[in-house]
């Protein structure tokens, strides 16, 4: 099991919900107190229980985000200001944050428990690329068409963005919830323009992932990818809210 820090490049590639939470927690300034809660439980529980509840908010994660991509493929229009309230009604809390799990804490935490086959399945199907989960099509992509299709959702992100910003409000706006609808989006974008499905470009990117990282094209589209989504956070984080919620 590679490292957190390891998987920093692999964040931006997948793009799942949890790698999300992740980057948000990597990029935050200050970890939140820890609130007693994991001085209660038995550290090995407390991690299958973190991670059992990361699977499902993932899960349901995705099927909103398909959903919404479907729909957009059909022909219907759908704002940010929509997609974001489907997404928030699906009450994706995460669970490190309610825990008052810090990504370290998070980290070592596996790490105790590498020898546990289950921890580290559900570990790689978090970061996207357990094979069950892999869309076949995205194998054929090569990496100049990759490259092009993460440019051109770059540049729709950062359009995207700079528009959610603009709403009234917008500081009280949830940024995974946030995150999530942009990806809704995002998706569907590139589907319209590419043909391709948006999962099967991170599939192929998942697959390139060395190649990719050693291009300063994709180094440079990651790093504005990061900007961007700090743009999102530093507006949003604001002032600091309440996780509250249930992921049952």
């Amino acid at each position: 099991m590679p490292a957190m820090s390891d998987l920093k490049p692999a964040i931006l590639a997948a793009g799942s919900l949890f790698m999300l939470a992740v980057l948000y927690l990597l990029l935050r300034d200050e970890a939140e107190e820890e609130n007693g809660a994991v001085a209660d439980k038995d550290p090995k529980s407390l991690l299958k229980e973190v991670l059992t509840q990361l699977l499902d908010v993932e899960q349901r994660a995705k099927r909103v985000v398909e959903e919404l991509v479907r729909e957009q493929l059909s022909g219907k229009e759908v704002s940010i200001a929509e997609a974001y309230q489907r997404v928030e009604a699906c009450d994706l809390v995460d669970p490190l944050e309610k825990q008052g799990l810090s990504i370290q804490e998070f980290e070592a935490m596996v790490a105790e428990q590498q020898n546990d086959p289950w921890v580290m399945e559900s570990m790689v199907r978090l970061s996207g690329q357990h094979p069950a989960d892999m869309k076949p099509g995205g194998a054929d992509l090569d990496v100049a068409k990759i490259l092009a299709m993460k440019e051109f959702a770059l540049v729709e992100l950062e359009k995207l963005v700079a528009s959610f910003l603009s709403e009234p409000d917008v500081e009280s706006k949830d940024f995974k919830a946030a995150t999530v609808a942009l990806k809704a989006l995002v998706h569907a974008k590139v589907e319209k323009a590419h043909g391709v499905a948006a999962d099967e470009v991170e599939t192929a990117a998942v697959m390139k992932q060395e190649e990719l990282i050693r291009n300063p094209d994709f180094v440079g589209i990651l790093k504005r990818q990061q900007t961007v989504m700090q743009q999102l956070m530093s507006k949003l984080m604001a002032a600091p809210k309440d996780v509250g919620g249930d992921v049952d």
